[in-house]
């Protein structure tokens, strides 16, 4: 796999950014890595903001993709830019039902 090939990934600690029980998100981050599931079965959410550092993003993973069964519903190679609030920097992403996307922090 492409994390695979990261020295010392599994040696770095996990950073949790989101458990959202209800919403059933998960969301964490290692080694510059960021990753992003929706576990639940049917709802998709739109603009779900989520607390990152600064800066750019470029997706490394969307199991969303044709390739792993899925439905494409995100644009391929879809690049991610932070944006600040007043308590700091978000992500705002669509999460499809029962997915995972995993961004790259570039800078």
């Amino acid at each position: 796999t492409a994390l695979a090939g990261i020295p010392d990934f599994y040696e770095h600690p996990v950073h949790t950014v989101r458990i959202d029980n209800d919403k059933k998100v998960i969301a964490f981050e290692r080694c510059g890595y960021w990753f992003f599931f929706n576990f639940h079965p049917v709802q998709a959410y739109f603009d779900y903001e989520l607390e990152v550092l600064r800066g750019s993003y470029a997706t490394v993973l969307d199991s969303d993709r044709a390739e792993f069964d899925g439905f494409s519903r995100r644009e391929n190679g879809q690049r991610y830019f932070s944006m600040p609030r007043e308590f700091g920097e978000v992500i705002s992403l669509y999460l499809p039902p029962r997915s995972a996307l995993v961004l790259k922090r570039e800078f």
